[in-house]
């Protein structure tokens, strides 16, 4: 493919795109001299999108840092999202900076090429000519598949294969991922198989494990995924794929762990820092939550990715973060403040929607201390949510309760507590989202949850077994918060790890927050108050050993 010269210049469509005109010039300059008549330029998103709509390019030559409004990534990620971008138009991600986060983020909707400045004549020349070449002996598959004639499609890829020629490699990964998605397996593992023998591809390996999962070998899947990434920490591919079967296999644990690695590798990927968010949420990892939640945020100005739901999550674990541990959450929740407060300018909301965003608000802003500012944003939501139109849906009730909750009404949180437990008493999965927000469960699946844990904590504190008593009980209470018992065995058992081990600072203050929290929730007529003194003066004498 080498050197050979691309000879169709003078039928390429182009367009240019940066903010400053002297390189939009340039690189014009570049082109024309390479044959090309038709250049077209554009400065923001929005020009780009009409002239892909307006026009059939062939070329777009893109620099990532735009100035103001989306970046080339951002451009990129909407073009493919929308479906706006044809096969046949090459997009070239051009930057000055090389850092491994911005060439990450452009992994995933997978530019044609990534260029750094800067950028030569004689560079650009070499490169245009391999990619248009590729691109021009691509279009007739290309064709085939946007026409859904995959037997057609198929079949050129495989001549292409078969002659071996120039596009063979491409052709070989395209053809593999036809022959998945239509579910002949047995031929996407010969293709897989072959170009393996060839030379090791990671797109291969990772197409060989796909092919291993369907045939429902589950097990050497996930080890030919781990090996990749463990020769590969870069092969985002695998990150998702071995993420995909946990997510099948409902192994919450491993699933966690894999999100926060591919994050880690690729910090930028705004779905995959959602992905995270989402799952954090979904096991009551709330530190995990808000972080991550709070990178969707950022990453969601200007992208086609960001949704108004992001950022009431934002709020909401960061409020959680806040009920049990103030310290780990003081930047986050000034960051939410500001957000919520900007929301608005961001998406077109429903009444619905803004009535929930300033409940999240106000818990938030009691969790900071702030209960004065934390009442008036409640009475604003109030007032609006007393005029909605339509009935309110369960979440912004239970945002409600819990904001009065927040701002020291707890008589009248329990009451929206008790018309929603009424509301939706013969629906179990409506009272399993309310269970968490209540004193104890009442739907059968977590209220069998609760007593198998507490069965579970409390064998292993009657053995001695004080660190797995904690893990039991301290999974529990992030799964049910506001449950006493199960917070005061979380006390019990801290206490016992401390008689047994010598007094440890951050286990004495983890106790101690738990006390604070359930002094907060706890009234003298409660059966567990004579308990929760006991413990308290248990855990505080601790301090006194010292």
């Amino acid at each position: 493919m080498g050197g050979m010269a691309y000879s169709g210049y003078q039928n390429i469509k182009a367009l240019v795109v940066d903010d400053f005109e002297s390189f939009r010039q340039m690189l014009a300059n570049m082109l024309e001299s390479f044959g090309i008549a038709s250049i077209d330029s554009a400065v923001t998103g929005n020009e780009v999108m009409r002239w892909c709509q307006e026009k059939d390019l062939d070329l777009i030559l893109c620099d990532y840092n735009l100035g103001r409004g989306k970046n080339g990534q951002q451009i990129l990620e909407e073009l493919r999202h929308k479906i706006i971008l044809s096969r046949k138009t090459l997009f070239i991600l051009i930057s000055a900076e090389s850092s491994k986060a911005i060439v990450m983020s452009a992994y995933d909707y997978e530019p044609d090429a990534y260029l750094a400045k800067p950028i030569t004549g004689k560079a650009l020349k070499q490169r245009l000519d391999r990619l248009l070449q590729q691109r021009d002996e691509m279009l007739p598959i290309y064709q085939a598949i946007d026409d859904k004639n995959l037997p057609k499609a198929t079949d050129l890829l495989n001549r292409q294969i078969m002659a071996g020629s120039r596009i063979s490699t491409p052709c070989q990964k395209l053809l593999g991922e036809l022959y998945l998605e239509s579910g002949q397996i047995d031929l996407a593992e010969d293709i897989y198989r072959s170009a393996l023998q060839v030379r090791t591809l990671d797109w291969a390996k990772v197409g060989m494990a796909k092919v291993r999962e369907l045939q429902g070998n589950k097990g050497e899947a996930k080890t030919f995924l781990r090996e990749i990434i463990k020769k590969n920490p870069l092969c985002m591919q695998a990150y998702d794929a071995l993420a995909g079967i946990y997510r099948k296999e409902e192994d919450d644990e491993a699933l966690s762990e894999i999100l926060k690695s591919a994050v880690e590798q690729s910090p930028m990927a705004i779905l995959r820092q959602e992905s995270l968010a989402k799952h954090a949420i979904k096991v009551n990892d709330n530190f995990t939550a808000a972080q991550a939640f709070r990178q969707t945020v950022r990453l969601g100005t200007n992208s086609v990715h960001d949704k108004l739901d992001n950022h009431i999550q934002f709020g909401r674990s960061t409020a959680q973060l806040l009920r049990d541990d103030q310290s780990a959450a003081v930047d986050l929740s000034r960051e939410v403040i500001k957000d919520l407060e900007e929301v608005g300018s961001r998406f077109a909301m429903s009444e619905e929607q803004s009535v929930m965003t300033l409940f999240v608000e106000s818990q938030v802003l009691a969790g900071q201390g702030n209960t004065r500012k934390a009442k008036e944003v409640l009475q604003m939501a109030e007032e609006k949510y007393s005029k909605l139109e339509t009935e309110s849906d369960l979440d912004t009730d239970l945002s409600m309760a819990q904001a009065l909750k927040d701002t020291g009404n707890k008589e009248a949180s329990d009451q929206v507590l008790s018309r929603l437990v009424q509301e939706y008493k013969n629906d179990q999965s409506a009272l399993e989202k309310i269970d968490p927000y209540l004193d104890e469960p009442i739907s059968q699946r977590n209220r069998g949850t609760v007593t198998s844990i507490n069965k579970r904590g409390i064998g292993f504190y009657e053995a001695n077994k004080f660190e797995e008593a904690i893990r039991c009980f301290d999974s529990a209470r992030k799964l049910f918060p506001n449950h006493i018992g199960i917070q005061l065995n979380l006390v019990q058992s801290i206490d016992g790890e401390l008689r047994a081990r010598g007094y440890d600072k951050e286990t004495y203050y983890k106790a101690m927050r738990i006390i604070d929290i359930v002094k907060r929730n706890i009234t003298g007529d409660h059966p567990q108050y004579d308990r929760y003194l006991q413990l308290q003066d248990m855990i505080g004498a601790h301090s006194r050993e010292v």
